[in-house]
């Protein structure tokens, strides 16, 4: 994933994460992570697939974080 892609994301997610749903506005995913619309819809072809590009990177780093903290503890009660 490249810096660009990341910041994409990132500015999606926060977008998501403020603006209720029927708000949520692409334009501001643009500003926000330094590229134009254009080239959002370009990578990703539209709202919805960008949002489901969002929601997997979180899903996988929240995931990717829970396993870490229960590896790092023996017991359920300590995780």
């Amino acid at each position: 994933m490249d810096e660009t892609e990341k910041a994409i994301l990132f500015a999606t997610i926060e977008e998501g994460g403020n603006a209720f749903p029927n708000a949520f506005q692409t334009a501001k995913v643009a500003k926000r992570s330094g590229v134009s619309e254009y080239v959002l819809y370009e990578r990703y072809m539209s709202k919805a697939k960008l949002l489901y590009a969002a929601d997997l990177y979180l899903s996988s780093f929240l995931f990717d974080y829970a396993l870490q903290a229960a590896e790092a503890d023996t017991s359920f009660s300590a995780f």
